[in-house]
C-alpha cells in the first residue's frame, strides 16, 4: 500500500499542472506542447534533486508525474470543448478527439485495475526479497566449492494473522489493561502499515502492525525507572507471561546488560503453532517492561509446495534473478564466493511466510547474504 500511494500521489501532483497549462495560453491547448513541458518540469525536478543530493532521483517518478501532466489536460480540455459548445449551440464537439485525450487517464485506470485484480487473484503476496527485473550477471564472477543438491525438495508455508482495525483494537486494549490504562481513541493514528493507540493520560502507548499483529509498547511512567541487568531466561519469560506472552521451549537470549534483553525464536512450537521472529524488551528492577518489541510472529502451518532445488536456486543467482540491493553494497570486480546454503523464511505482503534460500557469500574479505525465493 505503501509502494502504491507514492506511485499516485506521484500522478496527482501534476494533474494541476496538466490542467491549468492549457488555460495560461492558446499554445498550451496543443497536448503535445503540454505534455512536453510536463516532463521538462519532471526532468528539472529529478535534475534538482540530483544535483543536491536530496530525495530520491528515479525514473518512475519522471513516468508517473508526465502521466499525470496529461491526465490533467485531458480533463481540462473536456471542460473547454464542453464550455465553447454551451456557449456557440452550432459548434460540434468531436466525440473523436474528447476520447483521443481521456486515453492517459483510461489506460492508467485499467493498467492499476488489472494490476489489482491479478495481485488478489495470486495465492501468494509479493516478497521484499524477491528480484524485480534480471540482474546483469556478465562481469560478475560467481564461485564456490559447495555441492549444490539437484533433489527436488517440498516445503511448508506457513500463514500469519492478518488482523483487522478490530483486532488491533483488541490487542491495545488488552495490553493497556495490564498497566491499568484505557484508550484515548480522539487520539488514535491509523495509518497504512499500523495503528498507534493512547492512553488517555498518554503515559502509554502501543503500535499494532496489521500483519502479524506486531507490537511495540511504552510505558513512559516508567522511563526514569532504573533498570535491571542480570535476570535470567526464565526470570525474564515469567515477566513476560504476566503480560500475556507465551515462548516456546528454544529461544536465542541475550542480556545486553542494560537492563534490555532479546529473545529471538527460529519457528518454535507451541500449541501447534509455530512462532518465528524476535523480541526486545527493557525490564525495570521491580520487574516492570518499560518497553518491548514483540514481533515473534505466530504462523500456522498453511500447505506443503513443491520448491527450487539448491542447485536451481544457485542457477538462479548465475542468472541474475535476484533483488539488485543485495549486490549493491559489494565489490563487484571481486569474486563473490558463496560458501553455504540454508532454507530460511520471510513474510510476503498477504501474510504468508515463505521458503527462501539463504547463501552466505564472501566478498572482498566482507560476509553478506543474498536469498532467493525458492517457490517457483
Amino acid at each position: 500500500m505503501v509502494e502504491w500511494r507514492n506511485i499516485i500521489l506521484n500522478i496527482c501532483m501534476f494533474v494541476p499542472l496538466g490542467f491549468l497549462l492549457p488555460l495560461m495560453g492558446n499554445i498550451f491547448q496543443n497536448g503535445w506542447m503540454t505534455y512536453l513541458t510536463g516532463f521538462l518540469f519532471s526532468l528539472f525536478i529529478e535534475g534538482v534533486q540530483l544535483i543536491a543530493k536530496r530525495g530520491i532521483v528515479e525514473v518512475n517518478d519522471l513516468i508517473n508525474n508526465t502521466v499525470g501532466c496529461m491526465i490533467g489536460y485531458g480533463m481540462v480540455m473536456m471542460v473547454i470543448e464542453l464550455f465553447k459548445w454551451f456557449k456557440c449551440k452550432n459548434q460540434n464537439i468531436s466525440f473523436v478527439k474528447m476520447g483521443m485525450i481521456q486515453l492517459p487517464l483510461v489506460i492508467t485506470l485499467l493498467a492499476f485495475g488489472l494490476i489489482f485484480y491479478s495481485y488478489d487473484q495470486k495465492e501468494f503476496g509479493n516478497l521484499r526479497s524477491a528480484p524485480v527485473f534480471q540482474v546483469n550477471m556478465s562481469n560478475i564472477e560467481l564461485i564456490s566449492d559447495l555441492s549444490f543438491s539437484d533433489a527436488v525438495t517440498q516445503a511448508a508455508v506457513y500463514a500469519a494473522n492478518v488482523g483487522t482495525k478490530a483486532d488491533t483494537r483488541e490487542v491495545a486494549d488488552q495490553w493497556f489493561s495490564y498497566v491499568g490504562a484505557t484508550i484515548d481513541d480522539s487520539q488514535t493514528d491509523v495509518y497504512d502499515e499500523t495503528i498507534i493507540y493512547y492512553s488517555t493520560d498518554r503515559d502509554y502507548l502501543i503500535w499494532v502492525d496489521f500483519l502479524g499483529l506486531a507490537i511495540s509498547f511504552r510505558d513512559w511512567t516508567h522511563w526514569d525507572s532504573p533498570k535491571q541487568a542480570g535476570y535470567t531466561l526464565e526470570e525474564v519469560t515469567e515477566i513476560l507471561g504476566t503480560y500475556g506472552i507465551t515462548l516456546p521451549k528454544d529461544v536465542i537470549f541475550v542480556d545486553h546488560r542494560d537492563g534490555t534483553y532479546t529473545l529471538e525464536a527460529k519457528m518454535g512450537e507451541v500449541n501447534g503453532y509455530y512462532l518465528d521472529g524476535f523480541i526486545d524488551c527493557t525490564i525495570t528492577t521491580d520487574g516492570s517492561i518499560e518497553s518491548i518489541r514483540n514481533h515473534m510472529i505466530q504462523y500456522e502451518e498453511y500447505k506443503i509446495v513443491d520448491i527450487l532445488s539448491e542447485a536451481q536456486a544457485f542457477m538462479q543467482l548465475k542468472k541474475g534473478n535476484v533483488k539488485e540491493g543485495y549486490l549493491k553494497y559489494l565489490d563487484l570486480m571481486e569474486p563473490i564466493e558463496v560458501k553455504a546454503v540454508s532454507l530460511q523464511y520471510e513474510m510476503d505482503s498477504k501474510g504468508y511466510y515463505q521458503p527462501m534460500y539463504h547463501f552466505e557469500v564472501l566478498n572482498h574479505n566482507q560476509s553478506a547474504s543474498i536469498l532467493i525465493p525458492a517457490i517457483p
